[in-house]
């Protein structure tokens, strides 16, 4: 599968239209041009790396939600805010309800 194929650029933007921010203002998140922000959305180039970390950090997806091989990020829990224990505790949770239903 090529960069194209993996559907990055509809992830990216759909994610970025469910925060609510306009190119521009994600471009100034990732201190980027806005005009770098339509060329990933396009296809047009691919990101670095570090961009590609910057997207998984900012919308809390993974990188391979953003590559395709996470199909949905319905699933997702946006722990944005939320104290490293706060995450932990959660986490716990997860743990426990799943090894219930086990």
């Amino acid at each position: 599968m090529t960069f194209n194929q993996c559907g990055f650029q509809e992830r990216i933007r759909l994610l970025r239209k469910q925060k609510g921010y306009t190119q521009q203002q994600l471009a100034d998140i990732f201190h980027l041009s806005k005009s770098n922000i339509n060329y990933y959305e396009k296809s047009t180039r691919a990101p670095s790396p570090d961009t590609f970390l910057k997207y998984a950090d900012e919308f809390n997806v993974t990188i391979d939600f953003l590559f395709g091989r996470e199909k949905s990020s319905d699933n997702m829990i946006d722990v944005s805010g939320l104290t490293k224990q706060e995450v932990a505790v959660i986490q716990n949770m997860i743990d426990t309800l799943r090894k219930k239903n086990k």
